[in-house]
């Protein structure tokens, strides 16, 4: 997801620490996400660190609780062991660590005092690679078919960057945009996912074609769509999803909120234009009407000119999509 999206994790409240929900409510906190690989019983759980965020919202839910983090940097450890132990210190051995009985305990949404110093923040490709390698000779990750980071978002014609402002992509209206994605898989054989982009609003129209094949080991793929003319500021969503192929089914894997900019005076201009367009025969008839009484000859007018205006008005404002 790209820097300043919003990512929402949920947690049964068993597995948070007592001091980290209060804390998160208090004030925007920085926060490390990562990934614990407890795949086999016989070994510690290991963390491997994925992204930086902070956090925006806290919230319990009777015996749950939900997260949401603001995105930023990729996180990464090159030396796993040594950033593994500094955890442990750091957490007060609170992490989750295998019982006797093969049970975990531990919590997995915990309070550290610093930023880890074997964790180095880094907004390139290549550190995105290194994370996808770390994962990808997990066992949870075997089958895994797709490693994929938003590179960015840029207006076409100017080539200018668009990034998120208060939670959203801020688009111009008229304008073609052009989202960038890079996929990457550290192993011989390609990947073997399509990312399908959508929108269900009506005001962006995808011009090139929105399912995006990853049948490669690494690419960059580009989706195009234009902003249409909305008469006032318009909010949408751009949805990617992935389709595994086999036997599983296609699913979400996130959304980007969009705001269109509004084209409102230029509406209501063709609206006066148009209300004038049908109220002047009416005007022009009773003007042209030597039987009317000049006193009715105003109020004719007077009320053709403001059911025109109103006609024209509510047609340019009802008739969005034309515009």
């Amino acid at each position: 997801m790209p820097w300043g999206s919003i990512l929402q994790f949920r947690y049964d409240q068993k597995w948070i620490a007592p001091s980290a929900l209060g804390l998160a409510k208090q004030q925007k906190q920085a926060a490390l996400i990562a990934y614990i690989d407890q795949s086999d019983p016989g070994k510690a759980p290991e963390i491997v660190p994925c992204r930086f965020a902070s956090i925006v919202e806290a919230t319990e839910h009777g015996t749950t609780a939900s997260l949401q983090l603001e995105l930023s940097e990729f996180a990464y450890a090159e030396d796993l062991t040594k950033f593994n132990a500094e955890m442990q210190v750091a957490s007060s051995a609170g992490l989750p660590a295998w019982q006797p009985d093969k049970k975990l305990k531990g919590y997995y949404w915990l309070e550290i005092s610093s930023e880890p110093k074997a964790c180095v923040r880094s907004a390139n490709l290549a550190t995105f690679e290194r994370i996808v390698c770390q994962l990808a000779a997990r066992e949870e990750f075997k089958e895994e078919g797709s490693f994929y980071t938003v590179v960015g978002m840029n207006n076409v014609s100017s080539g200018a960057v668009v990034s998120i402002n208060n939670r959203h992509y801020e688009f111009a209206p008229g304008h073609e945009y052009e989202l960038r994605l890079y996929h990457y898989s550290p192993k011989s054989i390609a990947l073997r996912t399509c990312l399908t982009i959508t929108s269900t609003s009506p005001w962006l129209s995808f011009t090139t074609n929105p399912a995006l094949s990853l049948d490669s080991r690494y690419d960059l793929k580009r989706a195009r769509f234009v902003t249409l003319k909305p008469p006032n500021q318009s909010q949408a969503v751009i949805s990617v999803s992935r389709d595994p192929g086999g036997s599983q089914l296609p699913y979400l894997d996130f959304d980007l909120p969009v705001l269109v900019g509004g084209v409102f005076w230029r509406t209501l201009i063709y609206g006066i234009v148009f209300g004038a367009l049908l109220a002047g025969p009416q005007i022009v008839a009773a003007l042209s009407n030597p039987s009317l009484p000049a006193s009715n000859i105003v109020g004719v007018c007077f009320l053709s000119a403001l059911l025109g205006l109103a006609a024209g008005i509510t047609a340019a404002f009802g008739l969005r999509t034309s515009l």
